[in-house]
């Protein structure tokens, strides 16, 4: 129970290394698609003996590699600016709490 305990504070204080494991993982499998669409479809290129209906199997597999890899790219500069908003948001947030509810010091310089 503590170790469920330990990881759900973990995720809580630092969700973004989580968001990076899974989208890491998603980029993957999208190199991996494309990687597998490209080694099958450029040896026809260069030895010119590839059939052509065939090679239109390795051109989706390129281009869903690609999407893949985009899509998860985006989700990560999307979750980035969302943190760095909220980190913003927070500190001002924190500061006018502050300067509102802070104690103000009257009268001058004195020690």
């Amino acid at each position: 129970m503590q170790q469920l305990i330990t990881f759900l504070q973990s995720l809580m204080t630092d969700p973004e290394y989580y968001v990076g494991v899974v989208l890491s993982f998603f980029a993957v499998v999208g190199f991996l698609l494309f990687l597998r669409g490209f080694i099958a479809g450029v040896g026809g290129v260069f030895t010119n003996t590839g059939h052509d209906e065939h090679q239109g199997e390795a051109r989706v597999r390129n281009t869903w590699g690609t999407i893949i890899l985009l899509f998860v790219f985006v989700l990560w500069e999307i979750t980035r600016i969302f943190g760095i908003l909220g980190l913003i948001i927070a500190f001002a947030i924190g500061f006018g709490i502050s300067e509102v509810f802070g104690e103000k010091k009257k009268g001058g310089g004195g020690h």
